[in-house]
C-alpha cells in the first residue's frame, strides 16, 4: 500500500491526526456512550489535558446527526474527519463556544473532535 492512501489515513487519525505528532496513544481511555452504538461508537481518550472524542458512522449510505456533552468545561475545539468520499483533514468549527456540539456525521466516517480546556 503507497504512502498516501485512506489505509494510512485511518493510521493517522490516531497516531498523528494535526500532522504534528498529536497522538491518542498518550492517553487514557474514559467512559464515552452512545445511543445507537451499534451503528454510531464513540471512544473517547485524555491526553495531555485535552479530550479527543472519536465519532463514527458505519452506515455506508445515511449520514447521522450526533450531540456531544461533556461534563468539563472546555474552551476550545479542532474537528478533523475521515470518510469514503474525503481524506484525512481538519473541519472548520464555526459558532461553537463550548458546551453541547451537534454534528452531522457522513456515511462511513470517522469524526474525531479534540476539546482543549
Amino acid at each position: 500500500i503507497g504512502g498516501d492512501s485512506r489505509f494510512e489515513d485511518a493510521f493517522r487519525l490516531f497516531l498523528d491526526f494535526d500532522g504534528k505528532g498529536s497522538s491518542a496513544l498518550s492517553g487514557i481511555s474514559v467512559q464515552a456512550a452512545s445511543a445507537q452504538p451499534v451503528s454510531l461508537p464513540v471512544y473517547a481518550i485524555e491526553s495531555k489535558g485535552a479530550l479527543l472524542v472519536y465519532l463514527f458512522n458505519k452506515s455506508d449510505s445515511i449520514a447521522a446527526e450526533a450531540e456531544l456533552t461533556t461534563d468539563k468545561a472546555y474552551s476550545s475545539l479542532r474537528l478533523f474527519r475521515l470518510s469514503q468520499t474525503q481524506r484525512l483533514g481538519e473541519l472548520s468549527a464555526p459558532g461553537w463556544r463550548g458546551g453541547p456540539l451537534k454534528l452531522v456525521l457522513p456515511p462511513w466516517s470517522v469524526t474525531l473532535a479534540v476539546l482543549n480546556p
